[in-house]
């Protein structure tokens, strides 16, 4: 019995360590467990987010609250959005945003179970990948900081930029951002899609404390479909939510996709200063505003918006039937079943109310309303004024309604609609221009933001970028209006709306362009004066063969001369080091170990305006691989790396490019290799301290023209000359020569009406002279014939002449046009006198200046633009911006282009017959059902005519 206990006891004591051995593993084993599973050892701070939202934002803000419980998983370290790389459906698609345009976004964000301090990055993701830049080989993250409080749900605004990539044909794209804490680690990740905009479709922005009530404008037709390449919205309509706050982007970047906002009984303090300095300068650049009155009138007065607004109220009125006769004769249209026009018709003895409204400086009453609309110019834009409320129900449910927002209150071109054939959509008219047929998506019509350095047509037929078609002639419906009327109400729109602007292919007009004309004209002047040539193959072969034959057989021969050949082995690294010099100096790359910068920049300032919008096109050497970065003085400021096609087809070498929004705006990480050059595109709104100001003089006619010119600004200009189109379409100029701040100068303005002396008016100006001064004299000294032509022959034998000018010379003779044998024969002799404009245009001698943007002016704005402006140049512009490391040599050309009086509003014209089941009858309590009246399909229906501006049959 003792021997069985004492074998038991032994037993127990060999598996001892076996156990023990069991014991640690599954120690060890749950230890590892309880690592993975229990959300307690988490170290990283646990976020929520809501719905990402584009602004200005297509779903209000109480509907994302509902739907953001299914989109976010509370609690956890990371949101449940969907991943970078997964495909989104258009139709689930809730942002929306247009290509080559800057993106504000909203992001409600709260940290659950800590304070994070730390920053955010975005980027625009396409196809899982970041979004690079058109034309470079860049993408680019914008960072910001921030600050979570635990518990606390905070807004916060990111911005984005969509490249407008040519070779991509992308619906959708990801918005991006990444929260990263203090050492620099991954914490939380989020992202919203965004749907992409057409190039023709913008953003209508309700501004209202009952957005609702306008969203009969969703069905309208000025905003609904079209037929044509696809049957989406012509506009985007915007009911914002501003109960919380208004959801408009921070500065004017942010707007450029909106063409049009309504603003309905809103508190103007309910925007920020920044939004409402962002707003007047949207609406300077080419904005429209509607205020729908009566009482946004007295809301507005003594706001930001008070001193341009179009009229002020005298007092409330009560407008009865009586009222609306003007309206009802002008913008009436024909109804179901014949031509007699559906008038805007009150209940038996009923008013509603409205304001009597007194016109403010240069504001006029809109042609047919009575009296009871009005607009103005404001700067490149527009405000418009309603004596009663869009709201109106009696209004809204009028057929000539949207006729009257289309052609009065948007000013747009007239139109026309016709059915559609039975076995095509039934419901939907056909839409087109009267006076520019086929142009239903040309975005030229739908917004009216213009910029030059982003929207200049190309001066190149063919150009890639423009599919503006608006000079088509005349369809055959104005034989609806006497041909003066049908030419009237052409050539006025055009003029108002600016001219010689073309659309860019997916973001429209006024988006970010790299590839317009001024862009295309800076390039080539910053490359072409860079001081960088690279060397022909020819050049190399020659170096290489004068060098071996220096090095090898000169070089012996001369020390066996001499009897001291071992001498040959020394002299060698000399003749290698003068070679080196040699061939650097022979190419051209002369800068030498430094960094420089060459800058152009364009002022582009509205009439009336004391806000500049500034476009930099920089062109950075640097001798040595070099990180760059760029501070901006101003908040309200862009910047992105700016290359080529070349460039844009590259692949495998993308390199990232940030915009810290740490303290000052700061663009860094902008990478160039060795004796290289990087171009830099910028662009900035700042303030020039005041006005300039034209004044038509007493006794000024149109056979004299003479007007005072007073520079409030704080812009030193070293030449300036002011040009007027009148309105028979004759250009009229003053050179006024150098204009200092603070001068006032009274000029009385010439004729020009042919090319040169067009360029005359630029002789003798230190900045642009090549374009005609320079050369001129050169001709007139070496024509020794005084046959009024210039050969080669004598252009060699001037004393000093540059040799630049022989190559350019023959190669604009081998380009002339000569239309008769007599010009030929001259043609190869030499260049006749009246060509010399056109060599001297081509002969930059190395000088760097702004002359050929000048000429891109010049060329397309005596064809198309009107009104009266006024070109400067200026020898110094203050840096707003800065470049580091400092370039050790820079260079600065500055181009003003301010426009002193803008082009006068056309008179609207009404459309000439109604769109197909655009009939409505409203039920007592407000919903609206289709009539059941047969529609006339007689093309020869249409309003009857008036005499008020109002247009039709």
């Amino acid at each position: 019995m003792s021997r069985v206990r004492s074998s038991t006891w032994l037993d127990a004591l060999y598996s001892l360590p076996r156990w023990l051995c069991l014991f640690l593993c599954c120690a060890s084993v749950g230890c590892f467990s309880g690592d993975e599973t229990d959300p307690t050892a988490q170290e990283e701070p646990a976020f929520e987010f809501n719905r990402l939202q584009a602004m200005p934002d297509l779903v209000a803000a109480a509907e994302d609250e509902e739907q953001s419980e299914g989109e976010t998983e509370s609690g956890t370290g990371t949101s449940t959005a969907a991943p970078s790389n997964a495909a989104v459906p258009t139709a689930d698609l809730k942002n929306s945003a247009k290509p080559g345009h800057w993106v504000a976004a909203r992001q409600r964000m709260t940290a659950q179970e800590s304070e994070f301090q730390g920053t955010i990055r975005s980027m625009v993701l396409s196809s899982g990948q970041p979004a690079r830049t058109e034309t470079s080989n860049h993408y680019l993250v914008i960072e910001r900081p921030v600050v979570l409080q635990q518990g606390a749900a905070k807004d916060v605004e990111l911005i984005f930029y969509i490249p407008r990539r040519l070779d991509l044909d992308s619906s959708s794209v990801l918005l991006e951002h990444t929260l990263i804490d203090r050492l620099g680690r991954v914490v939380a990740q989020n992202s919203g899609a965004v749907s992409l905009m057409d190039a023709y479709q913008f953003f209508t922005v309700v501004l209202s404390d009952g957005p609702s009530d306008f969203s009969f404008l969703t069905s309208m037709p000025t905003h609904g479909p079209t037929i044509g390449a696809s049957r989406k919205d012509l506009d985007n309509v915007v009911l914002a939510d501003c109960r919380e706050q208004v959801p408009l982007p921070a500065d004017v970047f942010g707007w450029t996709a909106i063409s049009t906002i309504v603003w309905h009984d809103l508190a103007p303090d309910r925007l920020d200063p920044s939004q409402q300095q962002a707003m007047l300068d949207w609406l300077h650049f080419g904005g429209q505003l509607i205020v729908s009155g009566p009482d946004s009138l007295e809301m507005l007065r003594g706001s930001f918006l008070g001193p341009y607004l179009a009229a002020r109220s005298r007092g409330a009125v009560s407008l009865g039937q009586e009222s609306l006769d003007a309206i009802n004769q002008s913008w009436s249209l024909a109804g179901p079943g014949g031509s007699v026009p559906i008038e805007w018709r009150l209940v038996e003895d009923s008013s509603f109310l409205g304001t009597d409204l007194e016109l403010v400086g240069d504001s006029r009453f809109m042609p047919g309303t009575g009296e009871l609309v009005a607009d103005r110019t404001v700067g490149h834009g527009r405000i418009v004024v309603t004596s009663f409320s869009l709201t109106e129900r009696s209004w809204r449910v009028w057929p000539g309604a949207d006729n009257f927002l289309h052609n009065v209150l948007l000013l747009r071109p007239r139109r026309d609609f016709t059915r559609l054939d039975e076995d095509e959509f039934e419901s939907v008219s056909r839409m087109r221009f009267v006076d520019f047929p086929n142009q239903q998506l040309e975005p030229l019509i739908y917004s009216k933001l213009r910029f030059f350095s982003r929207d200049w047509r190309p001066s190149e037929r063919g150009a890639t970028n423009s599919e503006s078609n608006l000079d088509a002639p005349a369809s055959r419906s104005e034989q609806a209006l006497p041909a003066h009327r049908q030419l009237e109400s052409r050539e006025a729109w055009l003029a108002w709306t600016g001219g010689p602007y073309a659309n860019t292919v997916k973001s429209g007009v006024g988006g970010w362009n790299d590839m317009g004309a001024a862009s295309q004209v800076a390039r080539s002047i910053l490359t072409d004066t860079s001081g960088i040539e690279p060397p022909s193959r020819r050049f190399v072969l020659t170096a290489i063969g004068i060098y071996l034959v220096v090095l090898v057989p000169l070089n012996w021969l001369v020390f066996r001369l001499m009897s001291r050949v071992e001498w040959a082995w020394i002299a060698a690294p000399i003749i290698a080091i003068l070679a080196a010099v040699g061939v650097v100096r022979a190419a051209r790359l002369d800068i030498g170990f430094a960094r420089s910068q060459s800058e152009l920049a364009i002022i582009e300032l509205p009439a009336g305006y004391d806000r500049a919008h500034v476009t930099r096109y920089s062109n950075l050497y640097t001798s040595l691989s070099t990180r760059f970065s760029v501070e901006f003085d101003s908040t309200v400021s862009r910047g992105q790396p700016w290359g080529s096609r070349a460039t844009e087809q590259q692949t495998g070498d993308e390199r990232e490019v940030t915009l810290n929004r740490a303290g000052a705006l700061r663009l860094e990480d902008f990478s160039i290799p060795s004796n290289t050059a990087g171009l830099l595109h910028t662009e900035e709104f700042v303030g020039v301290g005041g006005r300039l100001g034209w004044t038509w003089l007493a006794g000024s006619n149109s056979s004299s023209p003479a007007g005072s010119l007073n520079n409030a600004t704080e812009l030193d200009l070293s030449t300036a000359v002011v040009v007027h189109r009148d309105d028979g379409g004759r250009w009229w100029a003053a050179i006024v020569g150098s204009l200092s701040p603070g001068s006032t100068e009274e000029l009385t303005l010439k004729p020009v009406d042919d090319e040169e002396q067009w360029h005359r008016l630029w002789m003798g100006s230190e900045e642009t002279d090549y374009l005609g001064h320079e050369f001129l004299l050169t001709f007139q000294e070496g024509d020794q014939k005084l046959d009024g032509v210039l050969t080669v022959d004598e252009l060699k034998a001037i004393p000093g002449y540059e040799r630049s000018w022989l190559s350019t010379f023959q190669a604009t003779m081998s380009e002339f046009e000569a239309e008769t044998e007599e010009e030929e024969e001259a043609i190869r002799r030499g260049l006749p006198a009246r060509e010399w404009p056109r060599l001297a245009r081509r002969i930059a001698h190395g000088r760097f200046s702004c002359a050929g943007l000048i000429e891109l002016w010049m060329k397309v704005a005596r064809q198309h633009q009107h009104g009266t402006f006024l070109l400067g140049t200026l020898e110094r512009f203050d840096e707003t911006c800065h470049v580091q490391p400092l370039p050790s040599q820079r260079e600065q050309s500055a181009l003003l282009i301010a426009e002193l009086s803008p082009a006068a509003l056309p008179q609207p014209m009404s459309d000439l017959r109604l769109p197909d089941r655009w009939r409505r009858s409203f039920s007592e309590d407000g919903e609206d059902a289709e009539s059941s009246d047969p529609e006339s399909s007689d093309p020869e229906a249409t309003p009857r005519a008036d005499d008020n501006g109002g247009t039709g049959d």
